[in-house]
């Protein structure tokens, strides 16, 4: 009734439960990974690693990349102003690839977009409030202006603060306490 062959079906769901976007429960089917306190805590940390190199290496990042952080947040900051929910989420974690990005690593970039899409999983749970998205594009923009500035430091400790924001705001929307394990 879908259009789509069984085994075609069959082996989309074993790339999803193979990602971690969804489980397979014997004699249940495959459903929809919930995101638990660990595994919410263990993408927030990854993505800092891997988005901090990318920040650290402003100065010596290749134009190119550092114009598709620029374009990323344009994006979002137009978005902001009246596309939906699921393409302001869409534009705003490109922003965060698009700074991982600056390490010229494809392999970072390929383990950031992974994370992003176990993110994404977690944030469509969410109820998020939309007026939210002009305060977003204001946060990015400094951290930004910090990178033209040539404060990588300063421009470290905003996206560090805004990391440790969106978990905490993740984990309070799906009404999950933080995972405290070191």
């Amino acid at each position: 009734s879908l259009g789509v062959s069984r085994p075609t079906v069959r082996e989309a769901l074993t790339v999803l439960v193979a990602d971690g976007l969804a489980t397979r429960e014997p004699h249940r089917g495959v459903a929809v990974a919930t995101p638990d306190p660990e595994s919410i805590g263990d993408v927030s940390r990854a993505r800092g690693v891997l988005e901090l190199a990318g920040v650290r290496h402003w100065d010596s990042a290749d134009e190119v990349d550092r114009e598709a952080v620029r374009t990323a947040l344009h994006e979002y900051g137009a978005a902001a102003r009246s596309a939906g929910y699921g393409e302001l989420n869409r534009r705003h974690l490109a922003i965060h690839l698009s700074l991982v990005g600056l390490t010229g690593s494809p392999r970072l970039v390929a383990m950031a977009a992974q994370l992003t899409a176990e993110l994404r999983l977690a944030l469509a749970q969410v109820d998020r409030v939309r007026q939210n998205a002009s305060d977003q594009a204001a946060s990015h923009q400094h951290l930004l202006d910090l990178l033209e500035a040539g404060d990588v430091d300063a421009a470290a400790a905003e996206l560090e603060e805004h990391l440790e924001g969106a978990e905490s705001a993740i984990l309070e929307r799906l009404g999950l306490e933080p995972d405290l394990s070191p």
